[in-house]
């Protein structure tokens, strides 16, 4: 099996994937909850931070979008 396409966490197949770092998740692993509101792409716990309305929101858009969810 492709590495990429594994758990990161624990080798089994991989259905999650990060939008930002690309590492993969198993269904025990990755949330299926974990999804930008803004680019609908999955986002692991290390690279997504709730916004003040409690939306998840993936790194990448932050950068993109600092007037929005600048610190």
């Amino acid at each position: 099996m492709d590495e990429m396409l594994q758990c990161w966490r624990c080798r089994r197949p991989g259905i999650y994937q990060c939008g930002v770092c690309i590492k993969s998740f198993c269904e025990i692993h990755g949330d299926p909850d974990a999804v930008c509101v803004v680019c609908h792409k999955y986002v692991c716990e290390a690279h997504g931070e709730s916004d003040a309305l409690g939306d998840l929101v993936c790194d990448a858009c932050r950068q993109e979008m600092p007037e929005l969810y600048g610190d």
